[in-house]
């Protein structure tokens, strides 16, 4: 089965923050970055329950999942039915007290 695979405003924002602050340094890491994000995203679509259980700080009731993309980041989302919701795109090494969830 193939899941719908829908990045929230939030999280498209922090993927293009990511993407444009490396892209002053290196255009061509930042490339790398943006095709990284867009394979994990149609990865997720196809294995949204590969993740694991996310403990939120801030949305104790709801089941999120998190999945590492290579190198730095990590997607964490929600599996709604048929469809995978990206909350967030997190730098893991900052602290996740930036999160959305």
């Amino acid at each position: 089965m193939l899941y719908k695979v829908i990045p929230l405003e939030f999280a498209v924002s922090h993927i293009e923050k990511h993407i444009e602050f490396l892209s002053r340094v290196n255009i061509q890491a930042a490339k790398r970055l943006r095709n990284s994000f867009n394979n994990e995203l149609k990865f997720l679509g196809k294995n949204p329950f590969i993740g694991i259980k996310y403990q939120s700080n801030k949305c104790d009731n709801l089941t999120f999942f998190s999945h590492f993309v290579p190198k730095y980041y990590r997607f964490v989302y929600r599996i709604l039915r048929d469809t995978v919701y990206i909350y967030d795109v997190q730098d893991c090494r900052q602290n996740t007290d930036k999160s959305n969830v």
